[in-house]
């Protein structure tokens, strides 16, 4: 039982390191653009053909083509000029968007 005792200690009684004394300075964190592929992806995920447009890397082509804002109306109307620099997208998409 000491044995057990011992270890429920060790494990849950901090120790002091030297990098734990010291105030550290918080690292800055970059955060992320919210990028328009997500959306992109929700949209095809509802209409159900996510999986063949991602089979053609068409997330990661919509994301460079497009530079509009991130709304869905937004993209439906960019989604024809999509489609017709990207055919092989388009074809997976079979009219559904």
């Amino acid at each position: 039982m000491n044995l057990l005792k011992e270890f429920w200690n060790w494990f849950t009684t901090p120790k002091e390191d030297a990098c734990c004394t010291e105030p550290q300075e918080a690292t800055p964190v970059e955060v992320e653009e919210d990028c328009c592929g997500k959306l992109f992806l929700e949209m095809l995920q509802r209409a159900g053909i996510s999986k063949y447009v991602i089979k053609v890397n068409g997330i990661e082509l919509f994301e460079g083509w497009y530079d509009g804002p991130c709304t869905e109306e937004a993209i439906l109307e960019a989604l024809p000029g999509f489609k017709e620099v990207y055919p092989v997208v388009g074809a997976k998409m079979c009219g559904r968007l």
